[in-house]
């Protein structure tokens, strides 16, 4: 028999052609679950940034209207009494509403963000493990195939004169 068509050589080539699939997948596995911490990272410091610009917005319309309003209450002679108090209160009311509403919806964007992050990330380790297990499998079943044709050559050896 050649040595090169030995079933030792065989499964030998077999199994080192399998850890390097698994090696491979794992670091396929890896890169992608970089990929994903790092987008999902970036999606929150964007929706973060968002945020601070939305309320610096925010803030300057109530100063604005808050301004708007003390213009238009001097032009009609009220100065400073209960009706310019109860508008500011109002707007500023108002304007802690909204920002309560922009914090919420920032809070649920950015737990929406960390849970895509985890479920891709528990997707590449998922598929990592399962070719782990498959390349396991496979070794396996080269490993019964290897004892089975060591078993027939014995058996042959042994018929032979």
């Amino acid at each position: 028999m050649k040595w090169w068509t030995s079933p030792e050589l065989s499964f030998g080539l077999s199994a080192l052609d399998t850890m390097l699939g698994v090696q491979s997948a794992r670091q396929q596995s890896s890169e992608a679950i970089a990929a994903a911490q790092m987008a999902g990272r970036m999606e929150r410091m964007q929706l973060r940034h968002q945020a601070r610009l939305d309320a610096s917005q925010r803030h300057r319309q109530l100063s604005q209207v808050l301004g708007t309003q003390r213009a238009a209450l001097s032009a009609g002679n009220i100065g400073g009494g209960r009706t310019a108090r109860l508008l500011a209160a109002q707007s500023q009311l108002n304007a802690r509403r909204a920002q309560d509403a922009a914090d919420f919806g920032t809070r649920m964007a950015v737990q929406a963000s960390q849970y895509r992050e985890r479920s891709q990330v528990r997707g590449f380790q998922r598929r990592a493990r399962d070719a782990a297990l498959q390349g396991g499998l496979n070794l396996f079943g080269d490993f019964i195939d290897f004892r089975r044709q060591a078993q027939q050559r014995s058996e042959v050896e042994a018929a032979l004169p």
